[in-house]
């Protein structure tokens, strides 16, 4: 993991990138784990191991991207999200959908939907972290609200014909959970909410105007993403 993230900060892109312009960063779940969720990793190794695993991996993270102290590495804990305020254009909440998050339900991967998808216990955020988001928005003042997360807010059937499939991993994979969020978005009216996330490198733009169903009709730019692959 160090040797990556060296070599990522070292070439001549990435490196002259950082020269020119602060970066703002958050992560996935490669930096640990393929769609690893809390302490679960994707071939359900003991707990105690992956813990190991994890500090270290976010021990790498942290000593090699432009991160503030209050994130120092606390054993297999890292405190990723925060917000960044520009003025009065924009409130930025940098979220992290990895660390704090229920397992995936129906055996992740892609997936026809399953009870666990409507679980009430279920979270992407945890619920500390989704208080935070909640009463950060509810107070911000700014013209636009970002919300820089890791995986894909919109519904998304991933297959063609007439049977439907979701990503368990994304926030399809959280139902209850994404429509308390939208419910916010819906009931409280935080100023232009729009979602950023990187997961697939797909080159995806995904905007709409209606959230989810017709419930929820309200304007919200969403999930726009990456044009092409990082470099």
């Amino acid at each position: 993991v160090t040797v990556g993230h060296r070599q990522r900060v070292t070439v001549r892109r990435p490196s002259a990138a950082h020269a020119k312009a602060a970066w703002i960063t958050v992560w996935d779940d490669h930096e640990v784990d393929n769609n690893y969720a809390s302490v679960y990793s994707e071939n359900n190794d003991p707990f105690e191991a992956f813990a190991i695993r994890r500090a270290n991996a976010y021990k790498a993270y942290y000593e090699h991207m432009p991160l503030r102290r209050t994130s120092v590495p606390r054993g297999s804990s890292l405190q990723l999200y925060r917000p960044f305020q520009f003025g009065t254009l924009a409130n930025v909440f940098m979220l992290d959908t990895r660390q704090f998050r229920s397992d995936q339900p129906c055996g992740d991967n892609v997936k026809p939907v399953c009870p666990g998808v409507r679980d009430p216990r279920a979270t992407m955020l945890g619920s500390h972290q989704e208080r935070w988001l909640m009463n950060g928005l509810d107070r911000s003042p700014t013209a636009w609200n970002v919300l820089g997360q890791q995986v894909m807010i919109s519904r998304l059937d991933r297959i063609a014909g007439p049977e439907k499939q979701f990503s368990m991993d994304k926030w399809d994979g959280y139902e209850v959970a994404r429509k308390r969020l939208l419910d916010f978005f819906a009931t409280r009216k935080p100023s232009n909410p729009v979602t950023l996330k990187y997961d697939n490198g797909d080159g995806l733009t995904f905007r709409r105007t209606i959230a989810i169903d017709d419930r929820y009709l309200f304007t919200i730019k969403d999930d726009v993403t990456n044009v092409g692959n990082a470099p």
